[in-house]
């Protein structure tokens, strides 16, 4: 696990989860814009920056750092099928040892809900993180 040198990614059946990378921005606000209200509920309140591009420039960095540290893995999810962006998952807090653990946070778009997106990444990303 130490020392990986290339960025992170993962596939599933339908899905790949990698980094997130400044290209991402379009997609990324988009899907968080369009799916607001539909994340409320479970989201604390954005700031009022939130969707600006330097916003997303600092998660992308803060991404990578966080990655090559191995404190979190914050992946983007996509579509296999069609390289539609699904949403987020990170798992954060990564502690090692016998007691291996995390904190999973995660999104997904109002329009690709309800399709077990999350049930296929959540374990794909616990196994890279924790057994690979």
């Amino acid at each position: 696990m130490f020392g990986r040198k290339s960025p992170p990614s993962i596939e599933t059946e339908r899905l790949f989860l990698r980094q997130p990378q400044n290209r991402d921005y379009r997609e990324w606000a988009q899907a968080r814009s369009s799916s607001r209200d539909f994340l409320k509920p479970w989201e604390p309140s954005w700031a009022a920056d939130h969707l600006t591009r330097r916003a997303f420039r600092h998660r992308v960095h803060w991404s990578a750092s966080a990655i090559r540290m191995e404190r979190a893995y914050p992946f983007f999810i996509f579509s296999r099928d069609s390289g539609a962006f699904v949403g987020a998952v990170t798992l954060d807090n990564v502690r090692r040892g016998p007691a291996q653990s995390g904190t999973v946070g995660y999104w997904i778009s109002a329009s690709q809900a309800r399709r077990g997106y999350m049930r296929e990444a959540l374990p794909a990303l616990t196994h890279y993180t924790f057994d690979t």
